[in-house]
């Protein structure tokens, strides 16, 4: 895979007005848009590096997992390659998550989002009641 290929790091654009409002063509249709907004949640969480590095962004205590800023973009980095070059994810996939509150939750989410594709969450309760429901969406499959 060519470095131009490989998920990596978003930089926000800097180039936004700091205030206010401004239009934005979405879909072929003009809307109202706040001017300091971020795009994608990758944005967010590159800007949330740059700001606050090394100071704690996640703690689970019932995992023993701490996480910086910079640990957990490394590790959403990690796992947004492995699921580029693993299972061939690429950007506008679909992937239905079926997790509890766990921390792999929010690095697979994330991960997704960096690559381009569109995560799906739901509960594993649900999935107690309806086992094959996840299934029945379009395009998903048991794997």
């Amino acid at each position: 895979m060519s470095e131009q290929e490989r998920p990596g790091p978003v930089k926000p654009p800097l180039a936004w007005p700091k205030t206010g409002v401004i239009d934005v063509n979405y879909s072929g249709e003009l809307q109202t848009a706040w001017a300091c907004r971020f795009g994608t949640l990758t944005e967010i969480l590159k800007a949330g590096v740059a700001r606050f590095g090394d100071k704690d962004m996640w703690y689970f205590p019932d995992h023993g997992i701490r996480w910086s800023f910079n640990a957990f973009d490394t590790v959403v980095n990690n796992v947004a390659y492995g699921l580029y070059e693993e299972y061939g994810i690429r950007k506008g996939d679909r992937v239905a998550l079926m997790m509890t509150n766990v921390p792999e939750a929010f690095v697979s989410y994330l991960a997704l989002s960096q690559i381009g594709a569109s995560p799906s969450s739901s509960t594993h309760g649900w999935r107690r009641r309806r086992p094959r429901a996840s299934w029945r969406m379009r395009g998903a499959w048991p794997g």
